[in-house]
């Protein structure tokens, strides 16, 4: 019979339902001191305010995907311009004027690993291929935790698995999706990649991680300690864009709406969601509402994705908008028990 569970109190750490905390401090402004006159303080933000209500980048990309096409993204918005050109992988809202506080020195101790900078993210390049779309696996970081944690899993290095830090200034509070772990090039190896996951950040508060699934490994459901796991996450969605190319025969053009091109199914029904589908050279898309997006962006759209053969928005406010199966050995934290297995605040007695 096994003993009653004494859970350990950890106020970093959230139960499966909680409800979202806010995100990091670190990302949300930067401190200076001016000694500028009030009314030239005053005019020169209303000069930045209005840049940030017109100028915007956004930055996607990735590899070939199965489908043996190219979907990687380069966009500008200006005002709802049209998107540009191919070129990397995540989106960052560049407000001109604004300077980011970075974490300089994990920048400085990645950079000499051979990571390479991209916007706020020092990134692992790492051998696997990234699929349009699929699982990623994410770690906050506590105040002052990122330096001790980016040097606590090299392990990622090591087997070459692909994945990237944020560097935003963690001195300031946590940071969240601090580290962004892509798959491994067998997915079969997500279990060991989340047991080590789960095993370091046991020394470590870590932090929420909003809109993701809050995961633990199969090799963890066997260790009377359930409570010191379940600070690793994860989230099925989108990778790379996806553009008409991608779907040339199961989709077609059926006229415009908002100025974008409006698309249905060719023939058996692959695009399932209330909203029409949309697409602006080629970049496939949902608008949030019935009212005309304003600009292409995560406030008001949803991207696109393919999986199942069936054409889906990538809801970033739920961990798995396409309803994929969890790699093999890896579970939602809380969920699933078999008989003998038990999780924190359950205890089972086996007859």
């Amino acid at each position: 019979m096994y003993a009653p569970l004494q859970k350990k109190e950890n106020k970093s750490r959230g139960v499966a339902n909680s409800m979202p905390k806010n995100k990091s401090v670190a990302k949300q402004g930067v401190r200076f001191i001016d000694n500028r006159p009030k009314i030239q303080i005053e005019s020169d933000l209303k000069q930045l305010a209005s840049q940030r209500e017109n100028l915007h980048s956004f930055r996607l990309s990735g590899k070939k995907n199965k489908l043996g096409n190219n979907v990687n993204t380069t966009f500008n918005i200006n005002s709802g311009t049209k998107l540009i050109r191919p070129d990397s992988i995540t989106f960052k809202f560049h407000p001109e004027g604004l300077v980011q506080c970075k974490n300089k020195m994990l920048a400085s101790y990645l950079k000499g690993l051979k990571y390479f900078e991209d916007r706020n993210y020092m990134v692992f390049k790492g051998e696997s291929e990234i699929d349009h779309v699929g699982w990623k696996a994410h770690i906050g970081a506590a105040k002052n935790e990122g330096l001790d944690i980016a040097k606590a899993v090299s392990f990622l290095r090591d087997q070459k698995i692909g994945h990237k830090f944020d560097i935003s200034d963690n001195d300031a509070g946590a940071v969240n999706k601090f580290l962004t772990v892509y798959p491994p090039a067998d997915e079969a190896d997500w279990e060991m990649v989340i047991h080590q996951l789960e095993t370091i950040m046991k020394k470590f508060d870590g932090t929420e991680i909003d809109g993701d699934m809050r995961v633990k490994s199969s090799r963890a459901r066997q260790d009377e300690n359930v409570d010191d796991y379940g600070q690793v996450y994860m989230r099925h969605g989108q990778n790379t864009m996806l553009k008409e190319d991608n779907v040339g025969g199961i989709i077609e053009k059926s006229g415009k709406q908002w100025g974008y091109d409006v698309y249905k199914s060719s023939e058996e029904e692959v695009i399932k969601f209330d909203k029409p589908l949309l697409g602006t050279d080629g970049i496939l898309f949902f608008p949030k509402t019935d009212t005309q997006p304003q600009s292409l962006n995560p406030n008001t759209v949803y991207m696109a994705i393919l999986y199942g053969g069936k054409i889906v928005p990538d809801r970033r406010e739920t961990p798995n908008p396409a309803e994929a199966e969890l790699p093999p050995g890896v579970n939602e934290y809380g969920k699933n028990l078999r008989p003998g297995e038990y999780w924190e605040g359950f205890n089972f007695n086996p007859t």
